[in-house]
């Protein structure tokens, strides 16, 4: 399944791709504050790169990142897609492994949804994103340690965050827990969910994996 969400991912951003302009190339990625659409589709390619190599050291961290972008941004972006492809089948391979790393699809597939919010395109297909909703609902509660839980819900499905006492129960819209889980959206959106009890903000920085946003990111 991961294998296929990736895969073809990787083919609607590229088909995206080489229908830009160099305006729309040039265009700010809200949701990447720092980078234009020439920029994260030079990390799209960097990230497939390391990956296939083992090129690991400091992912995912920012210096990691910023190199992907450093390396290939002021190259064709059609060389970027092409070596993007050449790593595809290969790592498309390792992804059909139960014990595969599910970060690049994770990537990717946010990455898919930063492009078209940027780009003023329609939302990605449910198909891409619910089952990685799922994926992460189910890792998220390792990523912090504190001494309280929170339980998350989102259209039947339900995840705890945390080992301790409950603190609080929250319920977002499917969509908007997935980017929240991955820190696209601010906590006043994340405030704005529909909560058992007025959120303390130890509350709100439990659930991104990544910090959250510090304004809101709107999107179709």
């Amino acid at each position: 399944m991961y294998d296929v969400i990736y895969r073809e991912a990787r083919q609607r951003i590229t088909a995206i791709a080489r229908t830009l302009t160099e305006e729309q190339l040039a265009t700010p990625v809200a949701a990447c504050p720092e980078w234009t659409v020439r920029a994260l589709l030079a990390h799209l390619c960097g990230v497939a790169h390391d990956a296939a190599t083992g090129r690991l050291d400091g992912a995912p961290g920012r210096a990691w990142t910023e190199r992907h972008v450093g390396e290939r941004v002021n190259r064709p972006v059609a060389d970027n897609l092409a070596e993007w492809e050449g790593f595809s089948e290969r790592l498309e391979r390792r992804l059909c492994s139960e014990k595969a790393q599910l970060n690049m699809v994770h990537d990717v597939t946010q990455h898919e949804a930063d492009l078209r919010t940027a780009l003023g395109l329609e939302r990605l297909p449910d198909a891409a994103w619910r089952p990685m909703l799922e994926h992460i609902g189910s890792v998220v509660g390792g990523y912090h340690e504190q001494p309280w839980a929170l339980v998350v819900r989102a259209d039947g499905s339900e995840w705890r965050i945390g080992d301790g006492e409950l603190a609080a129960t929250v319920e977002a819209e499917p969509f908007e827990l997935w980017r929240g889980f991955f820190g696209r959206r601010s906590p006043d959106q994340m405030r704005a969910w529909t909560w058992d009890r007025a959120p303390e903000p130890e509350h709100l920085h439990a659930i991104p994996v990544f910090p959250a946003r510090s304004e809101a990111l709107v999107e179709n």
